[in-house]
């Protein structure tokens, strides 16, 4: 009778453990789906947060056709000479007028138009466009500048220009696209917005038999803590501040700042800062 039980209770044990493989083997399907839609919600709630961020950004940026003429006016007398000043003051008055910092002499007839000054105009944008890039009071600057370059490359794709036009921060973020000097007046903008001290600097460098010219950023920093860097000990030479300034390339996320083949190819020739 025991050796009968005994049979009977490992019968049972064989059936129950083909039961427990089965649901194992099931339980193991069940975990790998979960991944899969844990993966696909997280996709999908990525591509819902950028259609809900690129829809916000593209009704903040809506604006009067007076300041694209503006701007247009202002690019203009720069060109014909009627604004004495080098090509990176020039870069770097159109940041510091997104900033409220510089006036031109073409601001009167904006003015009169629109009631009000055309940096107010551009400000009130900007500091919603500020807002969307999710920068908190309590993020270091290093924090704030991934969070800006990140912006930056994810809403902004680089085109190059049948003429050299230098676009304000606004033109660029509406037009979703610029080369190397709309992309370091946009990040040096943001930049100061974000209480980081900045420059706009050209580099040159020699290549079959002609100077090519690059625009990038400068921060007037020590590190960006655990991301390489490329930087300039003294500047003072250029009319900046002493101490360090990192040269940052706003083509690219702040994990990519450290190439010495491409940052070794140039030469600082001109800095201003913002």
């Amino acid at each position: 009778m025991l050796n009968e039980e005994y049979l009977v209770l490992s019968l049972s044990v064989k059936n129950l453990t083909a039961v427990r493989d089965s649901l194992i083997v099931e339980l193991n399907h069940l975990e790998n789906n979960l991944s899969l839609l844990k993966m696909l919600n997280a996709y999908l709630k990525k591509s819902y947060d950028n259609l809900v961020l690129s829809r916000t950004l593209s009704e903040t940026l809506k604006g009067s056709h007076l300041l694209w003429d503006y701007y247009d006016m202002v690019r203009s007398f720069y060109r014909d000479g009627k604004l004495n000043i080098t090509m990176t003051r020039f870069m770097a008055d159109l940041a510091k007028h997104n900033l409220g910092r510089t006036y031109c002499p073409l601001e009167d007839p904006y003015f009169q138009i629109t009631g009000e000054h055309s940096w107010t105009t551009v400000m009130r944008k900007l500091e919603a466009v500020y807002t969307l890039i999710g920068i908190k009071p309590e993020d270091a600057p290093i924090e704030r500048i991934k969070k800006i370059l990140q912006f930056i490359n994810d809403n902004v794709r680089y085109q190059v220009d049948y003429d050299n036009v230098f676009l304000s921060p606004l033109e660029t973020l509406i037009f979703g696209s610029g080369d190397c000097d709309d992309y370091t007046i946009l990040a040096a903008t943001l930049f100061e917005m974000a209480e980081i001290d900045a420059a706009v600097a050209i580099g040159t460098f020699a290549y079959a038999n002609k100077t090519i010219g690059h625009t990038m950023v400068l921060v007037h920093m020590d590190t960006l803590g655990p991301y390489g860097f490329h930087s300039y000990e003294d500047l003072t030479d250029m009319g900046l501040s002493l101490g360090k300034w990192i040269l940052i390339e706003s083509q690219n996320t702040i994990d990519k700042q450290y190439d010495p083949d491409w940052f070794s190819h140039w030469m600082l020739e001109t800095a201003v800062d913002v």
